[in-house]
């Protein structure tokens, strides 16, 4: 999950210890993310309401692929 973060918090513009992020705990880390990632509230709701840890990972991976992805198709493109 780390991997895909670096590049959200980048575009997101925040600051991370990533020495720090490594060692903690999957949900101090998962719950620590939904609260300081700019997620929409639908979002953090369907996080909240989760049945586990599982799922919550799983979620959180995709709201970050979903907006790396969208920043992608929004790049600058090349004109010829």
């Amino acid at each position: 999950m780390l991997s895909g973060l670096k590049g959200y918090f980048e575009l997101q513009n925040i600051a991370a210890d990533w020495d720090a992020l490594h060692q903690t705990p999957d949900e101090r880390l998962i719950t620590t993310l939904a609260m300081v990632c700019p997620f929409d509230p639908a979002e953090k709701q369907v996080l909240l309401e989760s049945p586990d840890i599982a799922q919550q990972c799983k979620l959180l991976i995709g709201f970050i692929e979903t907006t790396l992805r969208a920043d992608n198709d929004n790049g600058p493109s090349s004109v010829n």
